[in-house]
């Protein structure tokens, strides 16, 4: 179970996170063939390791990470679009998965709450006893009745 300062983070979100980390993984994974293996790793390494970040980033709320992923979602939906030479199952991934993502992050309203709601704090909760004015729990009171007062 997942638990940040703002809870736990709604099901979109997770499934959010979740393809990011595939993402990150599967960038990971060398093209075999490439020549230029360094620059491969390279990008792999930086490719993940911002993937992982982003992922993060969503878990915990963050709308930056948020925007970061719906732009980097449309630079590959437009990259699936239009590169030469796919098949129609990598188009389908190359287009479909990043528009999954997009719409998980931004048309369920429990998404949409999770990345616009601040994270509770201690001083925001609601306590339990309130203090009556006049009363010794409450040192704040301004007013200067501590008893019953003469006409009474």
């Amino acid at each position: 179970m997942i638990n940040t300062a703002k809870g736990r983070p709604p099901a979109p979100v997770l499934a959010a996170t979740l393809a990011m980390v595939i993402r990150a993984v599967a960038a990971a994974i060398p093209t075999p063939g490439n020549p230029d293996v360094l620059a491969q790793v390279l990008a792999s390494v930086l490719v993940g390791g911002l993937m992982l970040v982003l992922a993060y980033g969503l878990i915990r709320g963050n709308s930056l990470a948020r925007w970061l992923v719906v732009v980097l979602a449309a630079v590959n939906v437009y990259n699936g679009a239009t590169h030469a030479g796919l098949s129609v199952f990598d188009r389908t991934l190359l287009i479909g998965a990043p528009l999954a993502v997009v719409g998980l992050l931004l048309l369920p309203r429990s998404s949409r709450r999770w990345f616009l709601d601040p994270p509770e704090t201690a001083t925001s909760q609601p306590t339990s006893t309130a203090l009556v004015a006049g009363t010794p729990e409450n040192p704040f009171d301004p007013s200067p009745h501590h008893g019953p007062s003469i006409g009474q």
